[in-house]
């Protein structure tokens, strides 16, 4: 499932100031932090003393939020496309919680946005944001551009024409505008000319928020960990009444206890199970071995170019013998064999498809470079174009350059036919 998963740096944000934040984005009710965990509808709550996260179930998404106070960060996990990542960064920025001397979520920490040099150190070595570079005839779309996208992404653009020279001739880029994404991937973006203004921004700022919600930051990041943790503390803090210590514990030993036998009995069941089987395979290869089963032909060591060419091929023969004089007897034994033996049907499949291409649809060059589907592989490097099946070079024949029988596609189709199946 495509998710966001990310770390935000923050700065002088408490406890009480980050849950705050998440009741007013998810319109969760009115809680005390009274408990190490807090089971609200739709949402639960583990926290200490350093660090409270939240699991929220909202309009069919999930959510993962971890808040540690002392390092000041957030650790946080989405599993669909939605706008709550954006709510909240537009949220901390808001309120002046965002740590951009950590990493700034605003533009690119560059001291000379003109040294190009400096650009292209930042953009394919420090950035964690897609940039969008837009050129001289976009650059005034700026500020309405970074209103929009909302600390997902940067803005790159220059007032100097040599700059943007620059910086294109070393990304590759045309005389366009284009998104840069971290895995250094470039999508152009064109101001069309019957598109308005702002339509054009909507349009980056879908592409923007379509692209920042599908990929993973790798960092160290586990909401089971912290509810362990969690759920740790609180045994620890049981420890210190004896009667609960004792009794929980004493419950739990005896529920593993009962589990293990439990569970042992379902082995020892599957174990008698097993040699019932094992018992009843060997007594029904015996029964097979003395009705006198046995393979009629053992498979050819030749490489299969399709799926049953081999069991295809012999009963292809077959059949095609029973047109010749045969006894009574050979006829019968033919007959039965071909009837107890369906071919795959692989054969006659690739030979209808064959003779529909060169046949039905007429030799053309399109037709031709179909046939490397079913193995016939051209080569025009000499006087004739020659064919190879499946390039083994033992299997070749001969086209002629220039064919001016009406009828080449059928001689093509029987000279396939009669060289390679």
């Amino acid at each position: 499932m495509k998710h966001l998963s990310t770390l935000i740096a923050v700065k002088n944000l408490t406890i009480i100031q980050f849950t705050k934040i998440i009741q007013d984005l998810f319109y969760l009710d009115e809680f005390i932090l009274d408990s190490l965990i807090i089971h609200l509808k739709n949402c639960t709550i583990y926290h200490d003393e350093s660090a409270i996260a939240f699991c929220i179930q909202y309009q069919n998404n999930d959510y993962e939020y971890i808040f540690n106070e002392t390092k000041q960060n957030i650790c946080l996990s989405i599993n669909k496309r939605n706008n709550q990542f954006i709510d909240l960064i537009t949220y901390l920025k808001k309120y002046h919680f965002l740590n951009n001397n950590h990493f700034s979520y605003i533009q690119p920490n560059i001291k000379n946005m003109n040294d190009l040099n400096q650009v292209i150190e930042f953009i394919e070595n420090k950035t964690i944001l897609p940039v969008i570079y837009l050129n001289m005839s976009l650059k005034d779309f700026k500020n309405e551009i970074l209103t929009e996208i909302q600390s997902t992404a940067y803005i790159l653009t220059s007032e100097d024409e040599n700059f943007h020279q620059a910086f294109q001739k070393h990304f590759h880029l045309r005389n366009n505008s284009y998104i840069l994404y971290l895995n250094h991937e470039f999508q152009k973006i064109s101001f069309l000319k019957k598109e308005s203004p702002q339509e054009f921004i909507e349009k980056v700022k879908i592409k923007i928020q379509s692209y920042v919600l599908q990929r993973t930051y790798s960092f160290p990041y586990n909401m089971k960990d912290f509810q362990h943790h969690i759920i740790k503390k609180i045994i620890e803090n049981h420890k210190e009444n004896d009667f609960l210590e004792n009794s929980s514990i004493e419950q739990q030993v005896l529920a593993l206890e009962d589990k293990k036998k439990n569970l042992q009995k379902n082995i020892d069941d599957l174990n008698n199970q097993i040699l019932i089987l094992e018992n009843q395979n060997e007594e029904l290869g015996s029964y097979i071995k003395q009705q006198g089963y046995y393979p009629l032909i053992l498979k050819g060591n030749e490489k299969e170019f399709y799926k049953g060419e081999q069991r295809d091929l012999l009963l292809y023969l077959l059949k095609e013998e029973l047109k010749n004089n045969h006894n009574q007897k050979q006829q019968q034994i033919i007959h039965t064999i071909l009837e107890q033996n369906p071919p795959v049907g692989n054969r006659n499949r690739y030979l209808t498809d064959i003779f529909n291409l060169l046949v039905n649809e007429g030799l053309s060059k399109k037709s031709i470079d179909t046939l490397s589907r079913y193995g016939i592989i051209l080569n025009h490097t000499g006087k004739h174009p020659t064919t190879t099946f499946f390039n083994d070079s033992r299997y070749t024949m001969t086209f002629s350059s220039t064919p001016s029988d009406l009828n080449v596609g059928r001689q093509y189709y029987r000279q396939i036919r009669k060289l390679f199946f």
